[in-house]
Protein backbone atom coordinates (compact mmCIF):
# COMPACT_ATOMS: atom_id res chain seq x y z
CA UNK A 1 0.00 0.00 0.00
CA UNK A 2 1.77 3.36 -1.38
CA UNK A 3 -1.30 5.55 -0.08
CA UNK A 4 -0.45 7.20 2.64
CA UNK A 5 -4.16 8.02 3.90
CA UNK A 6 -5.09 4.41 2.73
CA UNK A 7 -1.87 3.60 5.10
CA UNK A 8 -3.53 5.78 7.84
CA UNK A 9 -7.11 4.79 7.76
CA UNK A 10 -6.04 1.15 7.90
CA UNK A 11 -3.68 1.62 10.99
CA UNK A 12 -6.25 3.45 13.07
CA UNK A 13 -9.20 1.08 12.55
CA UNK A 14 -6.22 -2.15 13.53
CA UNK A 15 -5.27 0.27 16.67
CA UNK A 16 -9.48 0.42 17.61
CA UNK A 17 -9.18 -3.49 17.71
CA UNK A 18 -6.57 -3.85 20.26
CA UNK A 19 -7.30 -4.91 23.10
CA UNK A 20 -4.09 -5.05 25.43
CA UNK A 21 -0.69 -3.02 25.24
CA UNK A 22 0.71 -6.13 23.69
CA UNK A 23 -1.68 -5.58 20.99
CA UNK A 24 -0.78 -1.92 20.65
CA UNK A 25 3.51 -2.49 20.90
CA UNK A 26 2.98 -5.18 17.95
CA UNK A 27 1.14 -2.56 15.56
CA UNK A 28 3.66 0.42 16.32
CA UNK A 29 6.44 -2.01 15.59
CA UNK A 30 4.32 -2.68 12.20
CA UNK A 31 3.63 0.57 11.19
CA UNK A 32 6.53 2.85 12.93
CA UNK A 33 9.39 0.61 13.18
CA UNK A 34 12.43 2.43 11.99
CA UNK A 35 13.21 -0.22 9.33
CA UNK A 36 10.47 -2.13 8.44
CA UNK A 37 7.54 -0.06 9.70
CA UNK A 38 5.17 0.40 6.86
CA UNK A 39 4.74 4.19 6.98
CA UNK A 40 9.00 4.54 6.68
CA UNK A 41 8.69 2.36 3.46
CA UNK A 42 6.30 4.67 2.20
CA UNK A 43 9.72 6.88 1.38
CA UNK A 44 11.39 4.04 -0.32
CA UNK A 45 10.64 5.47 -4.04
CA UNK A 46 11.21 9.48 -2.50
CA UNK A 47 14.35 9.68 -4.48
CA UNK A 48 12.38 9.26 -7.97
CA UNK A 49 10.20 11.69 -7.66
CA UNK A 50 10.18 15.24 -8.58
CA UNK A 51 10.57 18.37 -5.87
CA UNK A 52 7.04 18.64 -5.36
CA UNK A 53 5.73 15.56 -5.09
CA UNK A 54 9.10 14.96 -2.56
CA UNK A 55 7.67 17.67 -0.64
CA UNK A 56 4.02 16.48 -0.72
CA UNK A 57 4.93 12.46 0.12
CA UNK A 58 7.19 13.93 2.88
CA UNK A 59 3.61 15.69 4.50
CA UNK A 60 1.69 13.28 4.05
CA UNK A 61 4.28 10.60 6.04
CA UNK A 62 4.88 12.36 8.81
CA UNK A 63 0.83 13.38 8.84
CA UNK A 64 -0.05 10.05 8.71
CA UNK A 65 3.36 8.71 11.07
CA UNK A 66 1.79 11.33 13.84
CA UNK A 67 -2.35 10.29 13.52
CA UNK A 68 -1.10 7.02 14.25
CA UNK A 69 1.21 7.85 16.96
CA UNK A 70 -1.60 10.04 18.53
CA UNK A 71 -4.52 7.33 17.74
CA UNK A 72 -1.56 4.26 19.96
CA UNK A 73 -1.71 7.01 22.75
CA UNK A 74 -5.56 7.51 23.19
CA UNK A 75 -5.86 3.85 23.07
CA UNK A 76 -3.26 2.78 25.66
CA UNK A 77 -5.49 5.19 27.79
CA UNK A 78 -8.66 3.86 27.13
CA UNK A 79 -7.40 0.33 28.21
CA UNK A 80 -5.72 1.56 31.06
CA UNK A 81 -8.71 3.78 32.18
CA UNK A 82 -10.67 0.22 31.69
CA UNK A 83 -8.20 -1.79 33.33
CA UNK A 84 -8.44 0.77 36.66
CA UNK A 85 -11.82 0.65 36.85
CA UNK A 86 -12.08 -2.99 36.19
CA UNK A 87 -9.64 -3.11 39.29
CA UNK A 88 -11.55 -0.75 41.33
CA UNK A 89 -14.46 -2.54 40.69
CA UNK A 90 -13.09 -6.04 41.88
CA UNK A 91 -10.90 -5.01 44.63
CA UNK A 92 -12.91 -1.97 46.33
CA UNK A 93 -13.26 -2.42 49.85
CA UNK A 94 -16.16 -0.72 51.13
CA UNK A 95 -15.18 0.54 54.36
CA UNK A 96 -19.08 0.88 55.42
CA UNK A 97 -19.12 -2.46 55.74
CA UNK A 98 -18.85 -4.55 58.93
CA UNK A 99 -15.63 -6.41 59.49
CA UNK A 100 -15.29 -10.10 60.37
CA UNK A 101 -16.25 -10.66 64.04
CA UNK A 102 -13.44 -10.16 66.76
CA UNK A 103 -12.87 -13.67 68.81
CA UNK A 104 -12.90 -12.88 72.53
CA UNK A 105 -10.10 -13.52 74.06
CA UNK A 106 -8.64 -15.53 77.30
CA UNK A 107 -6.75 -15.03 79.85
CA UNK A 108 -3.66 -16.43 80.06
CA UNK A 109 -2.98 -19.55 81.21
CA UNK A 110 0.07 -18.42 83.46
CA UNK A 111 -2.23 -15.84 85.22
CA UNK A 112 -5.35 -18.20 85.61
CA UNK A 113 -2.73 -20.96 87.64
CA UNK A 114 -1.51 -17.78 89.55
CA UNK A 115 -5.19 -16.79 90.77
CA UNK A 116 -6.35 -20.36 91.38
CA UNK A 117 -3.06 -20.29 93.50
CA UNK A 118 -3.72 -17.12 95.36
CA UNK A 119 -7.43 -18.40 95.88
CA UNK A 120 -6.18 -21.50 97.56
CA UNK A 121 -3.81 -19.46 99.73
CA UNK A 122 -5.67 -16.66 100.98
CA UNK A 123 -8.96 -19.80 102.18
CA UNK A 124 -6.38 -21.20 104.19
CA UNK A 125 -5.90 -17.53 105.89
CA UNK A 126 -3.07 -15.99 104.12
CA UNK A 127 -2.70 -12.72 102.66
CA UNK A 128 -1.56 -11.57 98.92
CA UNK A 129 0.90 -9.14 99.09
CA UNK A 130 1.52 -7.07 95.86
CA UNK A 131 5.29 -6.08 95.80
CA UNK A 132 6.38 -2.52 93.99
CA UNK A 133 8.90 -2.85 91.02
CA UNK A 134 10.83 -0.02 92.90
CA UNK A 135 12.31 -0.90 96.40
CA UNK A 136 14.20 0.91 99.17
CA UNK A 137 17.51 -0.54 100.26
CA UNK A 138 15.98 -1.01 103.96
CA UNK A 139 12.73 -3.56 102.78
CA UNK A 140 15.27 -5.06 99.99
CA UNK A 141 18.28 -5.69 102.27
CA UNK A 142 18.03 -4.63 106.08
CA UNK A 143 14.77 -5.88 106.81
CA UNK A 144 15.61 -9.14 105.50
CA UNK A 145 18.65 -9.37 107.23
CA UNK A 146 21.10 -9.62 104.16
CA UNK A 147 24.43 -7.84 105.71
CA UNK A 148 25.66 -4.27 103.88
CA UNK A 149 28.53 -6.40 102.32
CA UNK A 150 26.59 -9.48 100.99
CA UNK A 151 27.28 -10.07 97.40
CA UNK A 152 23.45 -9.77 96.07
CA UNK A 153 24.44 -6.08 97.43
CA UNK A 154 26.69 -5.35 94.85
CA UNK A 155 26.15 -2.70 91.48
CA UNK A 156 26.50 -5.69 89.34
CA UNK A 157 23.56 -7.73 90.94
CA UNK A 158 20.96 -4.95 91.30
CA UNK A 159 19.30 -2.30 89.44
CA UNK A 160 20.77 0.74 91.53
CA UNK A 161 18.90 4.24 90.96
CA UNK A 162 20.22 6.20 93.85
CA UNK A 163 22.10 4.62 96.36
CA UNK A 164 18.70 3.99 98.86
CA UNK A 165 16.66 3.06 95.37
CA UNK A 166 16.63 0.14 93.44
CA UNK A 167 14.40 -2.72 91.56
CA UNK A 168 12.74 -4.63 93.74
CA UNK A 169 14.53 -8.23 93.78
CA UNK A 170 16.97 -7.06 91.28
CA UNK A 171 19.20 -9.82 91.79
CA UNK A 172 21.02 -12.12 88.95
CA UNK A 173 22.20 -14.90 90.95
CA UNK A 174 21.31 -14.29 94.67
CA UNK A 175 17.88 -13.38 94.22
CA UNK A 176 15.87 -11.99 97.21
CA UNK A 177 12.79 -12.02 94.64
CA UNK A 178 9.57 -11.44 96.56
CA UNK A 179 11.04 -10.92 99.51
CA UNK A 180 10.75 -7.18 99.83
CA UNK A 181 7.26 -7.68 99.08
CA UNK A 182 7.17 -9.95 102.41
CA UNK A 183 8.78 -7.19 104.47
CA UNK A 184 6.23 -4.73 103.16
CA UNK A 185 3.09 -6.37 104.17
CA UNK A 186 5.25 -7.84 107.62
CA UNK A 187 5.32 -4.03 108.53
CA UNK A 188 1.65 -3.38 108.27
CA UNK A 189 -0.69 -3.75 111.14
CA UNK A 190 -2.41 -7.17 109.97
CA UNK A 191 -3.31 -9.37 113.05
CA UNK A 192 -2.00 -12.38 109.94
CA UNK A 193 1.45 -10.65 109.62
CA UNK A 194 3.16 -14.08 109.17
CA UNK A 195 0.32 -15.55 107.01
CA UNK A 196 1.60 -13.49 103.83
CA UNK A 197 1.70 -15.13 99.82
CA UNK A 198 4.03 -12.23 98.39
CA UNK A 199 4.25 -12.04 94.72
CA UNK A 200 6.44 -9.39 92.78
CA UNK A 201 8.72 -8.95 89.22
CA UNK A 202 12.77 -10.45 89.71
CA UNK A 203 15.35 -8.76 87.62
CA UNK A 204 18.06 -10.43 86.00
CA UNK A 205 21.13 -9.28 84.40
CA UNK A 206 21.73 -10.84 81.49
CA UNK A 207 24.88 -10.75 79.41
CA UNK A 208 23.94 -10.83 75.64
Amino acid sequence: MSDPSALTTEALATIGKAQSEQDLERIELEYLGRKSGRVSKLLEGIGKLGTDEKAALGKAVNDSKRAIEAALAARRAELEASRLADLAETEAIDITFPGPPLERGHIHVLTQMRRQIETVLESLGYQVELGPEVETEWYNFEALNIPARHPSRESWDSFYFSPELLLSGSKSRRSTSSRPAAATGATRPTPRAFLTSARSKAWRWTRV
